[in-house]
């Protein structure tokens, strides 16, 4: 029987909890909702591609930070979107982080998707970016 590892969100040194595979698709495919708002110079794919499927750097925080709080009230207002909101949170959360660490070490770290479970996080957490920048098909974290 195989079960399937809790995805977290890694922003620099912080990794918090988002939930099941199931969970993290569920708020991808709700933030992809036609006719939700985005920020003025925030492309959704930043989120609904980047993020999910790869990585975002330090500059590319702004953005997304400005998105998940455009995002928030409009999340509410979906069916179930109310129970996605804390993944957004933690996403934001995440990502404030990773621009703490940047700011405190000069080091970027990127904010990731991973597999939250041993020993799935240590190799997750070790992927190179190049892994990420050549991936095709499923993102790693639904692997």
């Amino acid at each position: 029987m195989t079960t399937q590892s809790l995805i977290g969100v890694l922003g620099g040194h912080t990794l918090l909890l988002l939930g099941m595979p199931s969970q993290v698709e569920a708020f991808f495919q709700a933030v992809a909702t036609p006719g939700l708002l985005w920020p003025a110079q925030v492309p959704p794919e930043l989120v609904t591609d980047r993020l999910y499927r790869r990585y975002l750097l330090v500059d590319q925080l702004p953005g997304a930070c400005a998105a998940f709080g455009a995002l928030s009230p409009q999340l509410e207002q979906l069916p179930a979107g109310a129970a996605l909101v804390p993944l957004l949170q933690q996403l934001d959360e995440a990502a404030h982080a990773a621009a703490a660490f940047h700011a405190e070490f000069g080091i970027d770290q990127p904010l990731r998707l991973v597999r939250a479970d041993m020993p799935a996080f240590m190799l997750d957490k070790k992927r190179p970016l190049a892994d990420y920048d050549a991936l095709q098909g499923a993102p790693f974290w639904r692997r």
